[in-house]
């Protein structure tokens, strides 16, 4: 309850919140994982081979470098060179992450198919 979150100018991931449940194998996270999915308004996924790796690699592939000179600071452009791009806002990789998990856990598809619960 008592996480730091920024929303950036190009998605509000403070919006949603998430759970994440890290338990070694033969301990009950699979039970545990059905159970909290009884829940309404709730949907966990298991397992996902290390996917969650690469939202958490995002920040430091962008921020690697020359401290001295980066390629890379949040809320400046690169107006020139190999790395050249705008600003990107404080907190704008949350949303590529937040989409990954989306995308790892997804709806069931009789709700992906009603429109109706995505407008």
């Amino acid at each position: 309850p008592n996480a730091l979150c920024h929303n950036s100018p190009l998605c509000s991931p403070c919006n949603r919140r998430y759970l994440f449940i890290l338990a070694p194998g033969r301990t009950g996270s699979t039970t545990l994982l059905t159970m909290f999915n009884k829940l309404p308004g709730v949907r966990l996924s298991g397992e996902n081979y290390g996917e969650l790796n690469l939202a958490a690699h995002l920040s430091s592939n962008l921020e690697q470098g020359d401290p001295d000179n980066p390629n890379f600071v949040y809320d400046e452009a690169m107006p020139d060179g190999p790395f050249e791009h705008n600003a990107i806002p404080t907190g704008s990789l949350a949303c590529v992450s937040q989409h990954l998990l989306n995308v790892l856990n997804p709806p069931p598809m009789w709700m992906m198919k009603d429109r109706a619960h995505f407008s």
